[in-house]
Formats: structure tokens, sequence, C-alpha cells
């Protein structure tokens, strides 16, 4: 096994981020008074996984089987209405109001019949992670096309979506590549699945950052 890529790297990861993914919430709280909707949208966000981060360490802990899952059975489908409200307002000069409600809609049904029928909760909704993933991704892109077809200067530094949306392109991608990974073709306790969960936290991490600084900016009025 691996010096780097092992279940105490791991461990770590998961301890770091266990503080980590509040920081956004305690930086939301401060500029609460002069953040705007979007951030204050992604304040949401990212309370939410906190929230969910703790609730689902709660039931590892508390459950008689110790499984957490269908924790995230209830997060993925919050996450993703929380999201799509932002992105509904961000790119709203390139897609019509009727396609958030479609692609809402048809989502929040597939989570339901992940949950109840396809998957179960008590095992990780893979299903819903990958069409989430999938969804955000074109999302972030789309934002990004956006920001081309503006006729007047507009200072991303200071666009809370621009850096949420470079966190939502770089996490849920790896979430693609890695985290789906592991769960359908690895097989698990090996150095190839500790190397993907551990790149999979890393770019956890990479994604609040972007959530601290989305709430950190302040955008002009």
């Amino acid at each position: 096994m691996s010096e780097i890529f092992n279940e105490s790297t791991r461990v770590l990861m998961v301890q770091i981020y266990s503080w980590y993914v509040f920081v956004p919430v305690l930086v939301g709280l401060f500029f609460l008074k002069r953040l705007n909707a979007e951030q204050k949208l992604i304040l949401y966000i990212a309370l939410l996984s906190g929230i969910n981060h703790k609730a689902s360490q709660l039931v590892m802990e508390m459950a008689v089987d110790h499984n957490n899952v269908w924790v995230y059975h209830i997060y993925i489908p919050i996450l993703f209405w929380l999201t799509m409200r932002l992105y509904k307002s961000a790119i709203r000069v390139i897609y019509a109001k009727k396609l958030f409600d479609l692609i809402l809609w048809i989502s929040l049904v597939f989570f339901a019949l992940n949950s109840f029928w396809i998957q179960g909760f008590k095992i990780v909704p893979t299903n819903a992670i990958f069409l989430m993933s999938g969804v955000f991704i074109f999302w972030g892109v789309s934002y990004f096309y956006s920001l081309l077809k503006q006729t007047h200067f507009k200072s991303l530094e200071t666009d809370p979506v621009f850096w949420f949306s470079t966190g939502v392109i770089m996490y849920y991608s790896s979430t693609v590549l890695i985290f789906l990974l592991v769960y359908n073709y690895l097989e698990r306790g090996t150095e190839a699945t500790y190397i993907a969960t551990i790149l999979n936290a890393f770019f956890n991490l990479v994604l609040v950052t972007t959530y601290i600084i989305s709430i950190w900016v302040k955008p002009p009025k």
C-alpha cells in the first residue's frame, strides 16, 4: 500500500473537510448584510453541504447497521434544486425558463425512482450522482458560454457565479471520472480506490474553497 494513498490519508482528508466545510457558512454570516441574491443561494448550498456531512456522520454512529447512505438520497434533490435556482438566474439569457423547469422535474422524478425502486435507500445513489454531475457540468459550461455572448465588460474576479462554476466543473468532472468509477468498477480496499477517493476528497476541498471565494467577493451593484 502506498505511503500517501492509504486509509490514514483518507481519514485525514475527511477530518480536514469536517471543519473546512463550514468555513463558507462562517464567511457568509460575517458578510450577510452585503450578500446579493446569488451569494445567498451559494451560502444555502454551502450550509446544506455542511449539514449533510454532519448528518451522515451522526447517522453512521447511531444507526444499528451503520448505514448512512439514505442521507444522500435526501441531500441530492435539495442540492439540485438550490443549484438550479442559482443558474436559472445566471444563464437566463441563453435558456428559456421552461427548460430549467423541465430539467428539474425530470431529475426529481428520476431521483425518486432511483431511491425507491432502482438502487434503494441503502445503496450509494450513484445513478443520481451521475445525472446531477452531468447537469451541473452542463450548467457550468453554459455559464461560461454566456460570458462570451455579453456585449459589455464584466469583472470576473468579483463575480460569485464565476468562482462557483469553476469549482462545480472541477469537482463534478472528477466525480464522474473518479467517484463513480470506484463504486462501479474497482475492487474496494485496493490502492486504486484509495487514490480515487483521496483525489475526490481533494477536489471536494477545492469546491468548498470556491464557495468561500464566491461568498467573500463583493460584486458591483
